[in-house]
């Protein structure tokens, strides 16, 4: 029985130790948890990052990934206020614009983030966790010492601005003031002042109405309002262009884009402008189009010249640019033509008025004016013909015809088209006949495969 008891006793002594030594290993265990690993802590005083890495996804880079997650939670932490008087609180109501700068200064923010240390870190063989923090005066400090510097850097930039546009090379101006704004991107949202004498400047400012005052300025001039094409300048005609500031000084290098409809395609031409004006050509117009005219326009992407990362952030500028297209219309005086019938060819046939109303036709289709006589033409068109009998059996009668049509102008007797076209047969039971026949046919051939070419010969 004492046996028994004994028994029992020690048994549950061992019971009683192995308890107390789980209780002891249990608040061990409490005791070396770090309490930041479990409640976030709070500081009026301190930016704070942490992060928690599980090993077994990242087995070989989990100090790397737990360091770069804690700086970007502890950058979060830094906020965006946009201050009165700063560049971006003129376009606080743009929610698009505002959106894309705070995910551009987070991401920089992240990117310069500097100044902080590691306050703990805390492992086990399953997770990796580390503690961050920055001192906010510091940071402060920080960022105080990196916009003194931008801002010299801008002021800089804006006065090599001020002497190129004084020197008239705007675009030269153009993208210092562009690159000033972008040394300046990181505290668009900030008050970017400076001392000038007794003043006190926010460059930022500065620079931004002073970029956009040239570029609403910026506009094409032409010596003309309209453009007159006719057969005395033989369908050609020339603009004067330039591109010119607000007091009417010509600016040079500025792309331009000159376009209208040509006969065959679409034309467009690059140009450039320089210190005097410059002619530009416009011919070959495609005149079976209505509503012609000439467009000229500035060419931004060019003039911006904004790196692709860069367009989002200043579309504020692209959209303060306006091309200020120039459109001059195109406007055609037809000629007057006489058809002569002093062919050469006598005696001419009773048929001919079938070619030469098929001409006539033609020409009123397009536009032409039919003039009564030479004296009031501006060409003159001749319709030569050479016609024969041919030979054909007995029973039927054949006709051979030749023609050619040759226009010239009234005032200095240049040829302006000639074209002979191929022999022409026609079959019937009679030379009458078979001479209707002919010249009909002339008159259909002409209208269906060679009107074209008439036409284009008189407006080229």
């Amino acid at each position: 029985m004492n046996f028994l008891n004994n028994t029992i006793i020690k048994s549950l002594l061992v019971f009683l130790i192995v308890i107390l030594s789980s209780c002891s290993i249990q608040n061990k265990i409490k005791q070396t948890v770090p309490e930041w690993t479990i409640s976030r802590p709070r500081s009026d005083f301190y930016y704070i990052g942490i992060a928690k890495v599980d090993k077994k996804i990242h087995p070989t880079d989990y100090l790397a990934t737990a360091k770069k997650l804690a700086l970007t939670d502890l950058s979060s932490e830094i906020s965006i206020h946009i201050e009165s008087n700063s560049l971006l609180s003129s376009y606080e109501n743009n929610n698009h614009f505002d959106s894309d700068y705070q995910q551009y200064i987070k991401s920089e923010t992240e990117k310069d983030l500097s100044g902080f240390e590691l306050v703990e870190t805390y492992e086990t063989p399953k997770i990796y966790q580390v503690y961050y923090r920055l001192s906010k005066n510091r940071w402060s400090d920080i960022q105080a010492d990196r916009k003194s510097i931008a801002i010299r850097k801008a002021r800089n930039l804006y006065s090599q601005a001020v002497r190129s546009k004084q020197e008239l090379n705007y675009l030269t101006a153009i993208r210092f003031e562009i690159n000033a704004l972008l040394e300046l991107r990181k505290y668009w949202n900030e008050s970017l002042t400076y001392k000038n004498g007794d003043s006190v400047e926010h460059i930022d400012m500065q620079i931004k109405n002073d970029l956009f005052y040239i570029l609403s300025n910026i506009k094409i001039k032409a010596d003309k309002t309209r453009i007159l094409l006719n057969s005395k300048n033989h369908f050609k005609g020339k603009i004067a262009l330039s591109v010119i500031n607000s007091t009417g000084d010509n600016l040079k290098a500025f792309p331009m884009e000159l376009s209208y409809k040509k006969k065959d395609f679409p034309y467009q031409k690059l140009i450039y402008s320089d210190e005097r004006s410059l002619n530009v050509g416009v011919s070959d117009v495609d005149f079976s189009k209505q509503g012609l005219d000439v467009e000229i326009s500035l060419i931004k992407e060019k003039i911006l010249n904004i790196n692709i990362e860069d367009q989002k952030l200043l579309s504020f500028v692209d959209d303060a640019f306006n091309k200020n297209p120039l459109i001059i219309p195109i406007d055609i005086e037809y000629p007057k033509v006489f058809i002569n019938d002093s062919s050469g060819v006598k005696p001419q046939s009773e048929f001919m008025y079938y070619l030469q109303n098929g001409v006539k036709t033609i020409l009123i289709e397009n536009h032409f004016s039919i003039a009564d006589s030479l004296s009031g033409a501006d060409m003159d068109l001749i319709i030569t013909t050479n016609q024969s009998e041919g030979t054909g059996r007995q029973r039927y009668k054949q006709i051979d015809l030749n023609y050619g049509i040759e226009v010239k102008t009234v005032n200095d007797n240049e040829t302006v088209f000639s074209k002979y076209f191929p022999k022409l047969k026609a079959i019937d039971l009679t030379y009458k006949k078979a001479e209707e026949k002919v010249y009909k046919k002339a008159a259909n051939e002409f209208r269906d495969e060679y009107a074209k070419l008439l036409i284009d010969g008189l407006i080229r």
